[in-house]
């Protein structure tokens, strides 16, 4: 960084990405679309006033730079990660003029020109959102990878991403991206922004453009004015595509996951009462569901679901805005199951879903000002973040209920689409200013909850995983990602994608066998497949738990046990060992591996495969080294040497839909190839 100016390649100082960062263009990484130009042509016009480093919260090194584009002022961040090949960047759109400024538009967080050779392939890999489907392959969490050709014509090579424009940032893509720049390495992206945003990627000869940002902006800015540049992480990396994904998985789990208690997380083992219990919880048979987890052990959090509030008859939906305690299913209040779960040695985990309002709820009859466009029957009405009366309400009244029933973990959900209620309210000039604040003020609310109850485990919700940019990650220790958590096939095509560019403690499903069963249900004995599909996440429950017969718990025990042995290694490096299979007749596999410790876990299914046997390559092994693999169900052992496994063994399994979980680990002392006793 030379002069005044701040040019977004200089501030990377890793010596190894030196070669990537020469085909970087000058600028400052970011720009907004201003007047008539669109972001790419406003970016040549900023101008820096000023520039100075800084240090921010988190103690990292920080350049700040004041801009002008026109009139409008920009107050930019750059935050230098400690390893030199990655940073973050966001700010303050300011009209520190005395009349409006008209007209703001495509804020792009993210903004970067690069220059490659004609024959340098570009290929992006990115995930698509957190539907529920009910047919294979899903479209939640499907790997897409993009390749931008090189036209000998003249034209450009096009490929762009969105987040499905209904307000919601994951309906349909994830803002998360790793892109390989040829044979040596690429860049790594991503966006803190809960709304609808855009990615854009254009190859036109040797030059290419990156650019990613809010959508849906189209507004004036009036004076003393102020709107959020969003946060954009971007690194380089070195090594091929599955380096740029763990790269980005890696930078997440370790700047942005917010610590437990001062403490990081790992994914957790936990009862949710939804897909059992449903409407028909009350303190009764919520105890009767908490003893029988204890029977089992090893379960740490049970969750009370929606339904706990007052209103829900037919369903859910129907309550919410009325948040106090229903005191027909909890005449003494939340307390005596709280303490009873405590007792258990569990802590005690509650629903909400602030942003909805019911329209004969309480809030929308007693407020009927903070819904967006007013409270309408049969419709989901929007709770209005934007004012800081609302926010205020929420942060009061959720203190009170977490403290008085010592609520140690919260369901965070959303569901409702709600841009086309932004999108009604917002006069032609100012579209996107509803948005804006609505966001605002719910990361003031969720930032509150981290700041004042710190032992609080925050599982994010919205429709499932309709929600998850990095703004909710980096307010969420964990996150419910797929309202489909019944077919234990979708769950394990979730997990195989998903787990390339998030860690694992974000990938939420629960093991369960029938949704809303009734009190007389008996649970079908899940096979070990069943339950090893959902071992690379977070580890769930969600059936009848006093519905199990002894087989059952003490298989729902060892599973928890095995899951709890290897769940540190879920956050270290991933690769999937077949892809992402597209189809049922094929084999699967997840290998995770610390390079720290030399150590890993390898899962196997075979799923609906007519093949008895298929080839595994294990990554990132050392092939002077021999390696103890220990199925940790039966206690069998085997040896094998590391460059045995990088080029590949046979692993036979009899029957379809069965599955294995070796953890394996370095063997001091040992030749490859030397038996075991």
């Amino acid at each position: 960084m030379q002069g005044n100016k701040i040019d977004l390649k200089e501030l990377f100082v890793d010596s190894r990405i030196k070669p990537l960062l020469s085909c970087f263009a000058e600028g400052p990484g970011w720009s907004i679309g201003h007047k008539l130009r669109d972001a790419a042509q406003a970016q040549r016009d900023i101008e820096l006033e000023e520039k100075q480093p800084t240090t921010d919260k988190n103690g990292l090194k920080v350049v700040c730079g004041r801009f002008r584009l026109d009139k409008l002022y920009v107050e930019v961040f750059y935050h230098l990660f400690p390893d030199g090949k990655t940073l973050s960047i966001d700010g303050r759109i300011v009209n520190d003029q005395k009349e409006p400024l008209p007209l703001v538009r495509q804020p792009r967080s993210f903004l970067q020109n690069i220059t490659v050779s004609p024959e340098t392939r570009i290929i992006s890999t990115s995930l698509c959102g957190g539907t529920a489907d009910s047919s294979y392959p899903p479209h939640s969490f499907t790997l897409r990878r993009s390749e931008l050709l090189n036209w000998m014509t003249g034209d450009s090579s096009v490929v762009s991403f969105h987040g499905g424009m209904r307000g919601r940032s994951t309906d349909n893509d994830m803002p998360y991206f790793a892109v390989q720049l040829g044979e040596k390495g690429g860049l790594f992206f991503a966006l803190e922004w809960p709304g609808d945003w855009g990615c854009r990627m254009e190859r036109s000869g040797e030059s290419v453009c990156f650019q990613m940002g809010m959508e849906g902006i189209n507004l004036t800015l009036l004076p003393g004015e102020s709107i959020p540049l969003p946060g954009a992480l971007i690194g380089l990396y070195t090594g091929d595509w599955i380096e740029g994904c763990n790269a980005l998985r890696q930078t997440i789990a370790d700047y942005y996951t917010p610590k437990l208690d001062g403490k990081a997380i790992v994914p957790p083992v936990f009862y949710n009462s939804w897909w059992a219990v449903g409407l028909r919880c009350d303190e009764a048979r919520m105890k009767k569901e908490a003893e029988a987890c204890a029977r089992i052990g090893g379960i740490e959090y049970f969750t009370q679901d929606a339904a706990w509030y007052e209103g829900c008859k037919t369903s859910f939906s129907e309550g919410v805005g009325n948040w106090f305690i229903d005191p027909k299913k909890y005449p003494h209040g939340l307390k005596p199951l709280a303490d009873f779960v405590r007792e258990k040695k569990m802590h005690f985990g509650l629903f909400i879903e602030p942003e909805r309002a019911s329209y004969d709820s309480w809030l929308a009859k007693e407020h009927p000002d903070w819904i967006v466009n007013g409270p309408e029957p049969d419709k989901r009405n929007l709770v209005d973040f934007g004012r800081p009366e609302v926010v205020n309400y929420f942060s009061e009244t959720m203190d009170t209920i977490f403290k008085e029933n010592n609520v140690e973990w919260i369901r965070f959900d959303s569901n409702i689409d709600p841009q086309p209620h932004w999108h009604q309210r917002d006069p032609a000039e100012r579209q996107g200013i509803s948005q804006i604040r609505h966001f605002e003020g719910l990361l003031k609310f969720w930032d509150h909850l981290l700041i004042e109850h710190p032992t609080l485990l925050i599982e994010g919700c919205s429709s499932g995983g309709r929600r998850m940019d990095l703004a909710c990650l980096k307010r969420s220790h964990t996150y419910w990602c797929n309202d489909q958590t019944v077919h234990f096939d979708l769950v394990r095509y979730d997990l195989t994608g998903a787990n390339l560019l998030l860690p694992a403690n974000y990938l939420n499903h629960t093991v369960t066998s029938k949704t809303q069963a009734s009190d007389d249900y008996v649970n079908p004995e899940l096979p070990p497949f069943a339950y090893h599909c959902h071992m690379g996440g977070t580890f769930g429950f969600a059936m009848i738990m006093q519905a199990l017969n002894e087989k059952e718990i003490i298989s729902a025990r060892k599973h928890i046990e095995v899951f709890k042995k290897i769940r540190h290694l879920l956050l270290k490096k991933y690769v999937p060992l077949f892809g992402q299979p597209v189809a049922l007749e094929g084999w699967d596999g997840w290998q995770f591996h610390d390079p720290e410790q030399d150590e890993g876990v390898v899962f196997i299914f075979r799923c609906l495969s007519p093949e008895v046997t298929a080839k595994v390559q294990l990554h990132w092994l050392n092939k002077s080294t021999t390696y103890q693999f220990s199925n940790l169900y039966n206690k069998e052992i085997k040896l094998y040497g590391g460059r045995e496994l990088s080029t590949g063994v046979e692993v036979s399994l009899n029957t379809m839909r069965e599955s294995q979980v070796w953890h394996y680990r370095k063997l001091e002392g040992r030749s490859p190839g030397e038996s075991s006793k």
